[in-house]
């Protein structure tokens, strides 16, 4: 009783911060504050509860590590002129009447090559949504067709780490689980696409950007080396070269190149990669370019690693065993997958990361399934896409931060979306817990 009793006090109070626009990190403390008292009240000792906390952090300090390097990038993209380089240059191949669904397709086509969500948020994702604050087109609907197809990359990409773990856990062949999610992924694909090109015609990127942008050249030299921090992390990509050294080193080409062709001292550059580039003129289209840096994943960071505590207090106390009994239940009166959603939806509110709620999720319903495919492609449709539309999950915080937008995102990002509801709708309800 204890437990749900903290359960429902923490989901109202996240309900009450979404409602009132309030930081995450209030809920999130109060849900640890709930949870410790359960876990207190069970014979856990003080001691043990923030030890518990402390390895929950631990559990999610790569992807910490990775948005204290994206926080560098984007301020170092933004100091050499990258940015303004595709910006300035996209334009002039955008149809205004098409720029959501080619924010779409091109964030699709980025985050498949990288297979990283958030390194394809960073850097595509930054360059198409200044592109949408110049165009006047909304930031959420931009940010929503971003991530969208940036969901996409990551979910099904080979070289993505969340398609690599899926397929390790359930033990079945990586390639085998790639064609398995391309195909699944077809239809919600093309009908996302359908919806970002209706989406367009409503919201034409403006008319006048390409004009507007034309004092770009004074503010930044926009000669080709400042397209080189970008074709870098693309041809690591290629050579398969891990993340979170590709973004490093495109960080540091980066910072050389603004202090050779942007002319900025090494102060200003620290100063761009820590607390953001901010031009010397802060006015017109020079307002656009600034932005990023270390302090941009400040909340973030603050945010995936209380909710990353949670979840180790709630691995410790052995809290979620109560789940485990009632998925059980449940399974008997739902398909498969059915039961692996939900149990994907209640882990990716008290996990805080992807990561942990794939693994989470694989623990609770793993052995209801026989066949390690299926198993495979339940997860990938369910524990790796929740966390998608989970505003204090990682999955999601991390790149509506890179891209400055809020929440209010999750109303269009409809590849996920689609892709449960088709799958629920194609879903034949069976009885019994086993296939």
């Amino acid at each position: 009783m204890d437990f749900l009793l903290a359960v429902f006090l923490f989901i109202a109070g996240l309900g009450l911060a979404l409602f009132k626009g309030w930081a995450l990190a209030w809920p999130l403390l109060g849900g640890i504050a709930c949870f410790a008292t359960v876990a207190l009240r069970r014979g856990l000792p003080l001691r043990e509860v923030f030890r518990a906390m402390l390895q929950g952090t631990a559990r999610v300090s790569v992807v910490l590590r990775l948005l204290v390097l994206v926080g560098l990038l984007t301020g170092s993209w933004r100091a050499c002129g990258t940015v303004a380089y595709f910006v300035f240059h996209g334009v002039s191949v955008l149809q205004p009447h098409s720029f959501v669904l080619f924010a779409f397709l091109l964030s699709s086509a980025a985050s498949f090559i990288l297979g990283s969500s958030f390194g394809a948020t960073g850097t595509i994702g930054v360059v198409l949504m200044t592109l949408a604050h110049k165009g006047g087109v909304p930031p959420e609907i931009a940010a929503g067709a971003i991530l969208s197809g940036i969901y996409f990359g990551d979910r099904s990409s080979p070289v993505s780490s969340c398609a690599a773990l899926v397929a390790a856990l359930a033990n079945t062949p990586l390639h085998d689980h790639v064609r398995a999610m391309l195909r699944g992924a077809l239809l919600p694909f093309l009908l996302a696409g359908a919806l970002y090109g209706l989406v367009s015609l409503f919201w034409p990127l403006g008319g006048s950007v390409s004009h507007s942008l034309s004092d770009l050249p004074q503010l930044f030299n926009l000669s080709w080396p400042a397209a080189a921090p970008a074709v870098l992390v693309l041809f690591l990509a290629l050579m398969r070269v891990s993340v979170p050294l590709s973004i490093s080193l495109s960080t540091v080409m980066a910072g050389v190149l603004a202090m050779t062709i942007q002319g900025l001292s090494s102060g200003e550059l620290i100063r761009a990669l820590i607390l953001g580039y901010h031009p010397k003129v802060m006015e017109g289209t020079a307002i656009l370019m600034a932005g990023g840096g270390l302090i941009s994943m400040s909340k973030a960071l603050i945010t995936v690693s209380l909710a990353s505590g949670l979840s180790g207090i709630l691995k410790t106390a052995g809290l979620l065993r109560e789940l485990q009994g009632f998925l059980l239940r449940v399974s008997k009166r739902l398909s498969l997958f059915q039961t692996t959603l939900a149990t994907s939806f209640f882990a990716s509110i008290f996990s805080g990361s992807q990561t942990l709620t794939i693994v989470l999720t694989h623990q609770l319903v793993g052995p209801l399934y026989e066949e390690p495919r299926r198993l495979a492609l339940d997860l990938s449709d369910a524990a790796a896409l929740l966390p998608d539309l989970i505003p204090w999950n990682l999955a999601l915080m991390g790149p509506l931060a890179m891209l400055s937008v809020d929440a209010k995102a999750v109303l269009w990002l409809y590849f996920p979306t689609l892709l449960i509801l088709v799958r629920l709708l194609g879903d034949r309800r069976k009885k019994g817990a086993r296939v």
